[in-house]
C-alpha cells in the first residue's frame, strides 16, 4: 500500500500497488455480475451507480436470492443522466450522490407507501437525512449514507484539545495558536494549522459561518453577508495567529510536504482537515495514534453535501423487485453482513462503512460500526447536530471546485496585492462554459 497526496486539496488516499485498484475491481464486477445474470435471468434488475462498493453488496444479494438477479451498470452520475437516451437500457434503481434539484422528482416513483405500510420505518432513520428526500411533499430518495467533517490529531496532543466530541472554528484556532513555535526573526519552527491549507476546509467554514448556498428558481443563492463575515474571519485567523498566508505556504512548503498522518504524529503541525470517509478508509494500523474530533459551530455538524440516496424510477418493469433490492439494503441486519462480507472479500479496503460513509440507519451506526471501527466508539453521530445542505444545483461538485473554493482561496488571503474577483464575476464566467 502507498499513501498519495493529491496537490490540489491535499487529500490523502490509498493506492495499492501491483494489485487491481478499486475502479478496476468495479468494472470487472459489473462485468461478471452482468454475465452471471444472463445465464439465469431474461431480465435483470438495473442499477445506475457510480459507487464501487455496490458490486460487491450485489454480488451478496444476489447469493442469497436466486429468483432476483441485479446488475450495476456505472454512471457517474447516476440521477444527473436522467432519463436515459433513446438507445440506452433504462434503469430500475438509482443509487448515489442528489443535489435534490426539483427537476429529479418527475423521473422517479415516491416511495412513501413503504414507510406508510410499515416495510420501513422513519424512526429507524437519521430524520434530517429522510427529508431531504422529499420533493412536492413525496419520499422519492432515501438516504443510504453520509459523511461528516473532522479535524485530526496526535493523541499525545489530546490536553491541548478543549472538547472530547467536537470543535468549533474558534476552538481549533486558538489550540492551533497555542501550539505554534517562532523564532526571534519571525519564521515559524511550529504552526498548528492555517485554513488555506486545506481547500475543503475554507468551504467547510463557509458553511459553518451561514453562508447557506442553495439553489432556486433565480439560480444559485448565498447569504452574502455571512460570506463576507467568513472571508473576514478567515483573514483574522491568519493574520492573528500565523502573521499572514506567506508565512503559512512558507510553512506548509517547508514541513508539510509529507502525509498529513506523519506531520501530525511527528509533531510539525497540530491539526489537519479531513473527512470520516478519509479518515476510516485508511488502515487501522495507521490510526493507532491519532485522535478525531467532529467540526461544529452551535452544536450543528454540517455533514458533507455527497448524502447518498437510492430511488425507483419511474418507468422500471421490475418494480417488485427493485422494492425487495431497497428493503434488503436498507435493513440493520443485512447492512452488518455487508460489512463482514466486504471485509472477508477485501474488495473496498480502502472504503469507509456502507457506500463510502456513515449508515442512514442509526442502529447501524450506534452499534455495528464500533466493532469494525474501534475508534467511533463513544463519538458518533447524533441526529440533532446534523445539519444537512439545501438543495443544491447541477453540476455542484464543479461550481464548488472552479467558483465556490477559488473564490475563498482568493478572498482569504492577507498577501494578495490584486482585487479577487468577486464571487457573482466567478460564477459568470463558470456560466458562460455550460450555457
Amino acid at each position: 500500500m502507498s499513501l498519495q497526496k493529491n496537490k490540489r486539496t491535499g487529500k490523502e488516499s490509498f493506492h495499492t500497488v501491483h494489485l487491481i485498484n478499486l475502479t478496476s475491481i468495479f468494472m470487472m464486477l459489473c462485468a461478471v455480475l452482468f454475465l452471471s445474470s444472463c445465464s439465469r435471468a431474461s431480465e435483470p434488475l438495473v442499477i445506475w451507480t457510480e459507487n464501487a462498493e455496490l458490486a460487491s453488496y450485489v454480488e451478496l444479494f444476489n447469493t442469497q436470492n436466486s429468483d432476483i438477479q441485479v446488475v450495476i451498470q456505472y454512471k457517474e452520475n447516476p440521477y444527473g443522466s436522467l432519463p436515459p437516451a433513446k438507445d440506452e437500457k433504462q434503469p430500475d434503481l438509482l443509487i448515489g450522490p442528489s443535489h435534490r434539484n426539483n427537476k429529479v422528482g418527475q423521473f422517479l416513483l415516491p416511495l412513501d407507501y413503504l414507510f406508510k405500510e410499515q416495510q420501513l420505518s422513519r424512526s429507524d432513520f437519521y430524520q434530517p437525512l429522510t427529508d431531504m428526500g422529499f420533493t412536492a411533499d413525496k419520499q422519492y430518495m432515501l438516504p443510504i449514507s453520509f459523511n461528516m467533517p473532522a479535524v485530526i490529531f496526535a493523541a499525545d496532543n489530546e490536553p491541548l484539545i478543549p472538547d472530547a466530541y467536537a470543535l468549533s472554528l474558534d476552538e481549533i484556532r486558538d489550540a492551533a495558536a497555542s501550539f505554534n513555535v517562532q523564532k526571534s526573526t519571525g519564521v515559524y519552527t511550529k504552526m498548528g494549522f492555517a485554513p488555506l491549507w486545506n481547500s475543503d476546509f475554507l468551504y467547510t467554514a463557509a458553511k459553518l459561518k451561514g453562508s447557506d448556498f442553495q439553489n432556486t428558481d433565480y439560480g444559485l443563492v448565498w447569504d452574502k453577508l455571512a460570506l463576507q463575515d467568513t472571508v473576514q474571519y478567515l483573514k483574522n485567523w491568519t493574520l492573528e495567529t500565523n502573521t499572514s498566508t506567506t508565512a503559512e505556504t512558507d510553512y506548509q512548503f517547508k514541513y508539510l510536504n509529507i502525509p498529513s498522518l506523519k506531520w501530525i504524529t511527528g509533531g510539525e503541525s497540530l491539526f489537519a482537515y479531513t473527512t470520516s470517509s478519509e479518515l476510516f478508509s485508511k488502515a487501522p494500523e495507521k490510526l493507532q495514534d491519532i485522535d478525531y474530533r467532529w467540526l461544529q459551530q452551535d452544536e450543528q455538524t454540517p455533514i458533507e453535501d455527497t448524502v447518498v440516496f437510492i430511488s425507483l424510477y419511474k418507468d422500471s418493469r421490475k418494480k417488485r423487485d427493485a422494492e425487495t433490492f431497497i428493503l434488503w439494503l436498507l435493513n440493520a441486519d443485512n447492512q452488518k453482513q455487508i460489512l463482514e462480507w466486504t471485509r472477508q472479500l477485501n474488495y473496498v479496503s480502502d472504503s469507509f462503512g456502507i457506500c463510502g460513509g456513515f449508515s442512514s440507519l442509526k442502529k447501524v451506526n450506534d452499534q455495528v460500526f464500533p466493532v469494525f471501527y474501534p475508534k467511533l466508539m463513544g463519538n458518533l453521530p447524533q441526529e440533532s447536530e446534523l445539519a444537512v445542505p439545501a438543495a443544491l444545483p447541477d453540476r455542484w461538485e464543479s461550481i464548488k471546485d472552479q467558483v465556490i473554493i477559488p473564490y475563498l482561496s482568493d478572498a482569504a488571503n492577507t498577501t494578495q496585492e490584486d482585487s479577487p474577483s468577486s464571487l457573482e464575476e466567478l460564477l459568470a464566467a463558470w456560466n458562460k462554459q455550460y450555457f
